[in-house]
């Protein structure tokens, strides 16, 4: 969805090509296009980074879904108008939207000139992106872009586009308008919201307890989310191999080659202790963790590096060791603490951007009164 986003967002700029003439139009998007980047950077950085060192199963070709799984997600046209209550989800625009859309013929004929290559671009981006949520488009011949898993999703794009058309429609249609005209249509919407709450489907299913999930007790805490829900695809590659090994494999650390012995171990979800005792050089150790980077493995304090195994866990080697503490805890990689240094940094520099221009008119507003 990303992606398509910011497909949009790159014709939407396409078309508007000549006002890049104006340098202060310039400047504005590329320092808009550095606060995106910057601020996302948490996010982004370490998404790259980790789908560059590792190989995970999402990546794998038609892993999320396949061309005739999103062909089969798409929606039936009367399901963008009305929900039937035995269904589980709601795609309907309502009829608050529908209603506005109407006055798009009358408004289009009373739009501002500069107003209207925007308008249209939004109500046929609007329209494109309706039309991608039903099961008419042909989805199953486009190859690439399966990733999105379902159809449907495209109403968000369709709705974000549409609210826009809406409010310039209501905008032209109703003028004059006053206080009083928004305190009866926030009673209308009011009126409206109670008067379909029936009409929203709901389950009395109560949600499984991932405790119960065929991948185990990996995580060591009954309450967290199991990495790998649904169809496993978040997990390495070796390991979604492997997913029997995971379900079975019992909790604590495991000899894959030489000796030692363990005490006080504890687990509590991304943090472990125990006291070990190697007894013999080159000793492997298969720790009670699926292989992510962002961990913090130390002996007696001192960081050691580790593994990825077949199995797709994390193992440790070690040579002799007298009785030793040692811990594992997630602490995200250097990179990704970095990433979220800056996109703090670039939010509050971004809030002083947009405050910034507004000050210094502000001011000089007032130093005019005083002359």
């Amino acid at each position: 969805m990303t992606v398509i986003c910011a497909l949009i967002a790159f014709v939407y700029l396409a078309i508007n090509l000549p006002k890049l003439k104006i340098k202060n139009i310039r400047e504005k998007l590329f320092i808009n296009i550095a606060f995106i980047l910057l601020i996302s950077g948490f996010f982004w950085i370490p998404m790259l980074q980790n789908s560059i060192g590792a190989r995970y199963q999402v990546y794998e070709p038609n892993m999320m879904a396949t061309p005739e799984s999103v062909q089969n997600s798409g929606l039936k046209l009367k399901q963008l108008i009305i929900t039937k209550n035995d269904g589980s989800y709601v795609f309907e625009f309502g009829p608050h939207i529908l209603i506005m859309l109407c006055f798009t013929i009358a408004a289009f004929r009373r739009i501002v000139p500069e107003m209207k290559k925007e308008y249209i671009f939004f109500l046929i981006i609007g329209i494109l992106s309706t039309f991608m949520a039903t099961k008419y488009f042909p989805w199953k011949y486009i190859k690439g872009i399966s990733i999105i898993q379902f159809a449907w999703r495209m109403m968000e794009i369709s709705c974000f586009c549409f609210s826009i058309i809406c409010a310039i429609n209501l905008g032209i249609v109703i003028k004059n308008f006053k206080f009083i005209d928004g305190i009866v249509l926030g009673f209308v919407a009011l009126l409206y919201v109670f008067a379909l709450k029936g009409f929203v489907p709901t389950t009395e299913e109560p949600i499984k307890s991932p405790a119960y999930d065929s991948m185990g007790y990996v995580t060591g805490r009954n309450t967290d989310c199991i990495a790998g829900l649904g169809k496993n695809e978040y997990l390495p590659h070796n390991a979604y191999e492997n997913c029997f090994y995971i379900a079975t494999r019992e909790d604590g650390l495991i000899s894959l080659s030489g000796s030692f012995n363990a005490e006080d171990y504890k687990k509590n979800g991304n943090n472990m202790t125990a006291k070990v005792e190697v007894l013999e050089d080159k000793t492997v150790i298969e720790l009670p963790y699926i292989y992510y980077s962002g961990y913090t493995v130390t002996v007696d304090g001192s960081k050691i590096k580790y593994y990825e195994d077949d199995n797709g866990f994390m193992i440790i080697g070690l040579n002799k060791l007298p009785k030793s503490d040692l811990k594992v805890e997630y602490t995200g990689t250097a990179l990704s603490k970095v990433a979220n240094v800056f996109s703090i940094i670039s939010a509050i520099v971004f809030v002083i951007y947009m405050i910034n221009p507004k000050f210094i008119r502000d001011k000089e507003n007032n130093k005019k009164k005083e002359e």
